[in-house]
């Protein structure tokens, strides 16, 4: 994973809580469904490297990416941002920022 955020997606999960309570229905389709993205698509309050060791040190993103939007009407809860190689030109995961992915059932 490039980024983890749990508290921000244990608000949301809350906020979307109270609002079922509240209208009796769920927001989406996807409703509290748990949603990891690649670190390629921009999420509001986090980095972005696209596996790109250059943009490492650009600022936190300020917007989502219009797909995250997407799923964040649709009800979805990001929790994680997972690693990517570099311009997503390769099939496996090797970046010069996190190093290979590997399945952690067969490494």
């Amino acid at each position: 994973m490039s980024e983890i955020f749990f508290d921000e997606a244990l608000e949301d999960a809350k906020k979307l809580d109270t609002k079922l309570k509240e209208d009796g229905k769920p927001v989406g389709p996807l409703h509290g469904v748990p949603v990891s993205v690649k670190d390629h698509y921009n999420v509001k309050g986090q980095y972005t490297t696209a596996g790109y060791i250059s943009y490492g040190v650009h600022a936190l993103k300020e917007e989502d990416a219009h797909i995250v939007e997407i799923l964040r009407e649709a009800g979805a809860v990001l929790y994680v941002k997972t690693t990517n190689p570099q311009c997503m030109m390769v099939l496996e995961t090797v970046s010069n920022i996190y190093g290979r992915t590997l399945n952690p059932w067969n490494t």
